[in-house]
């Protein structure tokens, strides 16, 4: 009698071991499945976009240096990916400084589009994002194309009196 007293005391403890492992196992798997990875490389990043999986990729193009950040699956359907402008190349305007640096904009991509576009070079993804950095590219494209307009409105006026 006392024997078997012992094996249910045992199997008691082992079921109580086993209960706490499997609950760390899963708050583990949970904790290490929500951590962002830092992506050093383009090809790294590209791989957790396609995925949409959280990860960020701080990327160089021609001295302005922008932060990618993938932060998943926030909206059904879609991958959001926050995109902040850092700083801009040493060479540029003070105005545009003053405009564009440390501007951000959220992007939420459909996954669909994922499969043939390269974040990191696409300007047709503009259509998937909004906030403070793609309402000051969008003003910068207006100015520009109102200062060549205004340019050249005497070469348009000629050409329109034909």
């Amino acid at each position: 009698m006392e024997i078997k007293k012992e094996v249910g005391g045992i199997r008691e403890e082992i079921t109580k071991y086993l209960f706490w492992f499997v609950i760390f196992l899963i708050a583990f798997t949970i904790f290490f499945n929500e951590l962002e990875k830092q992506c050093t490389t383009e090809e790294c990043f590209n791989k957790m976009m396609k995925d949409c999986k959280k990860s960020n990729y701080r990327f160089d193009d021609n001295g302005h240096t922008f932060l990618y950040t993938i932060n998943g699956n926030v909206e059904k359907d879609y991958c959001t990916v926050q995109i902040k402008l850092e700083s801009l190349n040493i060479n540029s305007e003070p105005s545009l400084k003053d405009k564009f640096a440390g501007k951000e904009m959220t992007c939420n991509i459909p996954y669909d589009v994922l499969d043939y576009v390269n974040i990191l070079e696409e300007q047709r993804l503009l259509s998937y994002c909004s906030g403070p950095l793609k309402e000051a590219m969008l003003e910068l494209m207006i100015e520009k194309l109102y200062g060549s307009i205004a340019q050249n409105f005497g070469t348009i006026l000629n050409e329109l009196e034909k």
